[in-house]
């Protein structure tokens, strides 16, 4: 779903959620809202709206943990391709065909981070492929000099420190939990909505608070879908923390 879509989503289900109060407020017969029904419901309604913002709260802390974190593991992975450049450099510095194919790889590991929903798993193949046949050529440089064993074996330490954090951004991305929390406290404020339109009596100000939660609850929503998709909206992480590290082949 849109960043955009989810928040209108929500702001439009409270408004029904509302409405829906108002029909079957004048569906009910009164004698079965009376004071004692309307108290009790009253109070859970009120204490729904208290665990919503409480779990859309902890939902927020999460999410900007997450991203945060992601955020770290991309400055992480530009790092370390960065330095296996200037090693493979300093392993052959007349030979610039590994640093080319370091650059392919890197970009086609960008493509995998920033636009996986959008290939094709034939293109995520190619571009893994692509990936692995880099790989297999650094384990398989000769190795002449204890100098270049020691530098094969930092490179090697390099690439498989960037597979791990690949791993964890794809394994990250493919969580849903914040979602499945997320949606669970939109469906409670639904429910208060619903609860407060049926029972309360019609007040010009609660109803103005309930218009201001409601945008605030969707502004919220937003924020923790911004977080959740680090490769769109305003707070997007640029692909080009990862592509612009690597110095031109000629330095």
């Amino acid at each position: 779903m849109d960043d955009a879509i989810a928040p209108f989503l929500t702001l439009l289900g409270t408004v029904a959620a509302a409405l829906l109060g108002l029909l079957i407020r004048k569906m009910v017969r009164a004698d079965l809202l009376d004071k004692e029904t309307r108290d009790v419901i009253g109070v859970s309604a009120v204490f729904i709206l208290t665990f919503s913002s409480v779990v859309l709260g902890i939902v927020m802390a999460q999410s900007a943990a997450r991203y945060t974190e992601r955020r770290s593991q991309i400055d992480q992975i530009g790092s370390h391709i960065s330095i296996i450049d200037q090693m493979l450099r300093l392993y052959e510095p007349n030979n610039s065909d590994l640093r080319k194919e370091l650059r392919i790889a890197t970009s086609n590991i960008a493509d995998v981070l920033w636009d996986e929903n959008t290939l094709t798993p034939a293109e995520k193949k190619k571009k893994s492929d692509e990936v692995m046949a880099f790989y297999e050529k650094i384990v398989h440089m000769p190795a002449e000099s204890n100098v270049k064993i020691v530098l094969k074996t930092n490179l090697l330490e390099s690439i498989h420190e960037v597979g791990r954090l690949r791993q964890m951004l794809l394994s990250e991305a493919a969580d849903q939990s914040i979602n499945i929390m997320l949606t669970g406290c939109i469906f409670w404020f639904f429910l208060n909505f619903l609860f407060y339109f049926i029972l309360a009596p019609f007040n010009r100000i609660a109803i103005t608070v309930l218009a201001l939660c409601s945008i605030a609850v969707s502004f919220f929503v937003y924020i923790v879908r911004e977080h959740e998709f680090m490769s769109t909206g305003f707070i997007q992480v640029a692909k080009s923390q990862i592509t612009d590290v690597l110095t031109p082949l000629d330095k």
